[in-house]
């Protein structure tokens, strides 16, 4: 896949068939391993192909791992299950145009608005540079 720029889209279900997903947390279906097994996982997906082993970092170690941190019980209630069993893929976006990844730098700003159906939402203002996993993601990270 790597030598052909194309990404392996089926296996990713397969990942979720392993059991590997929500490594370094536990609970919402989490698999809670150790960031040693963590790294190992990382390591022989990369044996296989890059791609993958760059989709599962940027998934696991960025997207589900800030959510398991960060985010409160709904939230965490919400992703993590679907994100540790592989039915939702994450992406992870913090890099921006003026600033790279200078997290104490970055202008992004979200604020509360009401979406075009008149639910609750977010409207985001600023720009993102790169975003691992976005092309094919159903949750972001910002």
């Amino acid at each position: 896949y790597w030598e052909k720029a194309e990404f392996p889209h089926q296996l990713l279900p397969k990942l979720g068939a392993l059991g590997i997903g929500g490594c370094n947390q536990q609970g919402n279906g989490c698999s809670g391993h150790s960031l040693m097994k963590e790294g190992l996982i990382m390591m022989e997906l990369a044996r296989v192909d890059p791609s993958i082993s760059l989709c599962f970092l940027v998934h696991d170690s960025l997207c589900m791992y800030t959510i398991g941190a960060l985010g409160n019980e709904a939230q965490k209630a919400k992703y993590l299950p679907k994100l540790a069993s592989f039915e939702h893929v994450g992406c992870w976006a913090m890099t921006e145009p003026d600033w790279g990844s200078d997290a104490a730098s970055l202008a992004t700003s979200a604020t509360k608005a009401r979406g075009p159906n008149g639910e609750d939402g977010w409207l985001l203002s600023g720009n993102k540079r790169w975003i691992g996993n976005a092309p094919f993601a159903d949750v972001c990270v910002a």
